[in-house]
């Protein structure tokens, strides 16, 4: 939510899961084991939609976190980490009841949605 500020005691909790991402995200970008983010459709979008606060957000937070990621690469990354926390959190309020029966398979092909997302095939 826009202008929530989360308390303090939980920020150390919330930064270990943004952690794993930025590794992850890291990691494949440092080995070339995922696709060139510059080559993907959503690097269109993000040149010509994001703005200088937003990009400036996004290399305070790569330099904080993940050291030499693209800041488009790190938009990316948390796009799909917050559709992970939504279909999760979807699937554990049943909010998918009546409408999403196969719900394994649907949050497997969400997850391969974000890895296409993300450059990794």
């Amino acid at each position: 939510m826009p202008g929530y500020k989360a308390p303090q005691d939980t920020i150390p909790a919330a930064v270990r899961t943004a952690a794993v991402l930025a590794r992850i995200l890291s990691d494949g970008f440092a080995s070339g084991t995922r696709a060139n983010v510059t080559a993907t459709a959503p690097s269109s979008w993000m040149a010509a939609r994001l703005t200088s606060a937003v990009r400036s957000d996004l290399k305070r937070a790569a330099d904080a976190i993940a050291p030499g990621l693209p800041e488009d690469l790190l938009m990316l990354g948390l796009t799909s980490w917050v559709q992970l926390f939504g279909v999760l959190s979807f699937e554990l309020f049943g909010q998918f009841n009546n409408v999403i029966d196969a719900h394994a398979e649907y949050f497997g092909q969400q997850m391969e949605l974000m890895a296409d997302l993300l450059g990794y095939q």
